[in-house]
């Protein structure tokens, strides 16, 4: 895109949106909390190939330790995950940019909330499967859990001629272990990210 519009140089990856010390004293309850989002069937430009189903949701939440706290965002039409504080449609995107600010981890799949994580510091583990590869649309600050298939990357919106197999690889047990790999960071501040048009991103300091 930065192409196609004329730009050079240097472009720094980083959504930002300002999150008021009202609206952050407001998702106090979410502090160290893992915030949860399931699905994206509910949005208007759903995508079956982003989808990494309700039952590895549902199968990570259980096999993660009882201590940590789990709150589910999203579409009050997601299925709901076992554990979890259930606010399904009940925030605005500025209440969940707030909630993310306080969560220690986002889990969830390519899309909006992603960003908004990012936006806001929040450290994340994205289900990105082979629709589209992490190193095209994600940020390399987050565990991102791909599959490098001869498919991949298909762009394919809802039919697949594999099964999803790129979905059906990632286990719960391996977003398991990148959550564990994103709460052991011991530094919580993340970096920016620059990409020079035409290089790959890199960290910058």
């Amino acid at each position: 895109m930065c192409l196609r519009s004329g730009l050079a140089g240097p472009v720094r990856l980083l959504p930002y949106i300002y999150v008021t010390p009202a609206e952050k004293e407001a998702a106090a309850f979410a502090s160290g909390a893992l915030i949860f989002q399931s699905s994206g069937l509910g949005g208007v430009r759903a995508m079956r190939n982003k989808e990494w189903s309700h039952e590895n949701f549902s199968a990570l939440v259980r096999i993660l330790p009882p201590s940590h706290r789990i709150i589910q965002i999203g579409s009050a039409r997601d299925p709901q995950l076992p554990k979890a504080q259930d606010l399904r449609g009940r925030t605005s995107i500025r209440e969940s940019a707030a909630l993310l600010s306080r969560a220690a981890a986002f889990i969830g799949l390519v899309g909006f909330p992603m960003h908004l994580a990012r936006a806001v510091g929040c450290p994340s583990v994205i289900i990105y499967g082979g629709r589209e590869k992490p190193e095209q649309t994600g940020y390399i600050c987050n565990e991102n859990l791909g599959s490098n298939l001869p498919c991949s990357p298909c762009w394919r919106r809802q039919t697949c001629d594999h099964d999803l197999r790129c979905m059906t690889e990632i286990t719960p047990s391996m977003a398991r272990e990148a959550i564990d790999r994103v709460l052991c960071r011991t530094d919580r501040l993340l970096p920016d990210e620059e990409v020079v048009l035409g290089d790959s991103p890199k960290k910058t300091t």
